[in-house]
């Protein structure tokens, strides 16, 4: 009876080959995990459309805290116009909303508030709304809606499909998820 040998026996037998062999497997796990823990690592900035997207991260005290200190800073900061026809006419029909202050309805509109970014450590949070429809292009599903803060370009703001649940992004004009030091910046302004 002859002794079965595993098909690649002669590559476990010589220990130069056997050395490469767990050498190039160890770079490729350090190379891995390396991906892994920088995509993990990185400070991105959390992006809020709905009460369910507050609800993934936050609880209800927290997500009304957020939504009301958002709304305050879109009142103050946000473009006013004088009558619907003007705003909508930059903005768009129907994105147009009264400003409130104070739980006060006032007689000026500004671009209705269409999502809020935020740093996960909620030390800067940023509401955003949709920029005039002159940038919106046909193709703005797909690559996104611009978006604004204070009147300056924040970047564009678009939903993916992620395991069925729509997971809104915020990216900069390069593609690039914006980071919570990037909404830092940007509030410094």
């Amino acid at each position: 009876m002859s002794k079965s040998r595993h098909p690649f026996h002669f590559i476990w037998t010589d220990q130069r080959i056997a050395a490469a062999i767990a050498g190039g497997a160890l770079c490729l796990v350090t190379a891995v995990l390396v991906l892994v823990l920088n995509h993990h690592s990185a400070d991105y900035a959390l992006v809020l459309v709905t009460g369910d997207d507050c609800r993934r991260y936050f609880d209800d005290t927290e997500c009304h805290a957020i939504v009301s200190k958002a709304q305050t800073a879109h009142a103050d900061t946000a473009p006013r116009f004088g009558n619907l026809e003007t705003c909508a006419l930059v903005f768009g029909a129907g994105r147009c909303d009264q400003v409130s202050e104070n739980n006060i309805q006032l007689k000026t509109l500004s671009p209705a508030l269409a999502a809020i970014a935020l740093s996960r450590s909620k030390d800067v949070i940023v509401p955003l709304y949709v920029g005039p429809l002159s940038e919106q292009g046909p193709d703005a599903a797909q690559r996104g809606r611009t978006v604004y803060f204070n009147q300056k370009r924040v970047g564009r703001l678009a939903e993916s499909i992620m395991g069925g649940a729509a997971l809104p992004t915020l990216s900069d004009d390069n593609g690039n998820p914006v980071t919570s030091d990037a909404l830092r910046a940007l509030a410094r302004r």
